[in-house]
């Protein structure tokens, strides 16, 4: 566990990025670096300051080299702030090597209150936050259909109208959509066969020389269609080889179940900031989120699907 305080001094900073890099790769281990490392790493971390892109590409740069990871930050966007308030920056953090989430794989970083300093201090702790079973997985390639709002707006209107529990009225909507996406799957291998046997009809027309403008165009729009359908289940089959690997793995893929650890704990909700207040509790997290959504839902009708890619409040 290394503590630490970098300098101001850009060569300073270099010096010290190289002499950490160093020592780590010359003593195996586990590292854990944290403090104040006066630097960020894009420009949204700085505000009311000039940001050098070539420092922190630099400080990027020893980040991935020495394989370290930059825990989210919960609470608060920026860590450091002068007397008056005019500029402000998120130069503390906490680095960890990846093998780290092996035996800590709830890591959370969170702002606490800030005191006499001008930094705010930072609570790094393994806590595991039980929200329930998800009723069932999204996946990405859904919204690539059109319909797909309508038919998500129309079962909830049905469902939310029944008397049953909540977590049956999730089966309900599991069951709508299994039986929408089944249905767009059998469609997707009968317009395949349909475009391959067409295109194969027009390249016969270019051999023999009897194509036209039309035909040409005809077949450009084809592939590009057939493109779509197949990028469609591209992406099913990676998100279905991910979940495999993540739930069975296997005795020689440590280093990437290291990988899919880190990724996921990059992308699960820590907290949520509501009225200044950081939340945590689950119980409080989700009655935010079901307030927040119902307020939006409320007397709109096109935004259903945009609205589920948000992540906070």
């Amino acid at each position: 566990m290394v503590n630490l305080h970098s300098s101001n001094d850009a060569r300073k900073k270099r010096l010290l990025w190289d002499k950490l890099l160093n020592f780590m790769n010359n003593n195996e281990g586990e590292y854990v670096l944290f403090g104040d490392f006066n630097e960020v790493r894009e420009e949204s971390e700085k505000f009311g300051s000039i940001f050098h892109p070539d420092e922190a590409n630099v400080f990027n740069l020893f980040i991935g080299s020495s394989g370290l990871v930059d825990i989210p930050l919960g609470g608060r966007k920026f860590t450091w702030m002068n007397k008056s308030a005019s500029k402000m920056s998120r130069i503390d953090r906490v680095l960890v090597t990846s093998n780290i989430f092996e035996y800590f794989a709830d890591l959370k970083l969170t702002t606490l209150v800030r005191g006499y300093s001008n930094h705010l201090p930072l609570l790094l702790q393994d806590l595991k936050h039980d929200f329930g079973p998800t009723p069932f997985k999204c996946f990405n390639s859904w919204y690539l259909f059109s319909d797909f709002d309508a038919m998500v707006k129309d079962a909830s209107s049905e469902i939310m109208d029944n008397r049953a529990f909540y977590h049956d009225k999730m089966k309900l909507m599991k069951q709508r959509i299994k039986k929408w996406v089944k249905s767009k799957k059998a469609n997707m291998v009968l317009r395949k066969v349909e475009i391959f046997s067409r295109i194969n009809d027009i390249d016969i027309l270019v051999e023999s020389g009897n194509d036209t403008e039309e035909t040409r165009i005809e077949r450009r729009d084809l592939m590009q269609e057939l493109d779509t359908l197949n990028r469609v289940d591209d992406m099913d089959i990676i998100r279905k080889f991910r979940v495999k690997w993540d739930a069975e793995g296997d005795e020689n893929s440590k280093y990437f179940h290291c990988l899919l650890k880190q990724r996921r704990n990059g992308q699960m909700i820590k907290g949520i900031t509501v009225n200044g207040e950081w939340l945590t509790d689950p119980n409080a997290t989700k009655q935010a989120f079901f307030e927040f959504y119902a307020n939006k839902f409320a007397g709109q009708s096109s935004t259903y699907l945009d609205l589920g890619h948000q992540r906070a409040v």
